[in-house]
């Protein structure tokens, strides 16, 4: 194997285990902060798919919708690309968007 072959190797040995349990953490608080919002979730999808509203006629889902973004900290535009019911929902700040 050549020198430069085997300073990946001893790179790649050093650092996967280091990184591994970092991942794994990300991973956990993912599922936790999930698994903590399931129940609401599914009441918000439920409430949705009960309105069955038409295309571009979507009122109560678009509003519900922009209320529970907004809670959870998104900047609202509302009625984008001329319909009423469109919106783009904006977080954080850099790249990206």
């Amino acid at each position: 194997m050549s020198q430069r072959w085997t300073v990946v190797v001893l790179a790649l040995v050093v650092a996967v285990p280091v990184a591994a349990p970092a991942a794994t953490r990300d991973a956990q608080a993912v599922a936790g902060f999930v698994a903590k919002r399931s129940d609401h979730d599914a009441q918000v999808a439920r409430r949705i798919w009960e309105w069955a509203e038409l295309g571009y006629k979507e009122t109560h889902s678009s509003a519900l919708l922009q209320s529970e973004l907004e809670a959870a900290g998104f900047k609202i535009e509302a009625g984008v690309a001329g319909m009423p019911t469109a919106f783009v929902a904006t977080a954080g700040s850099g790249e990206p968007i």
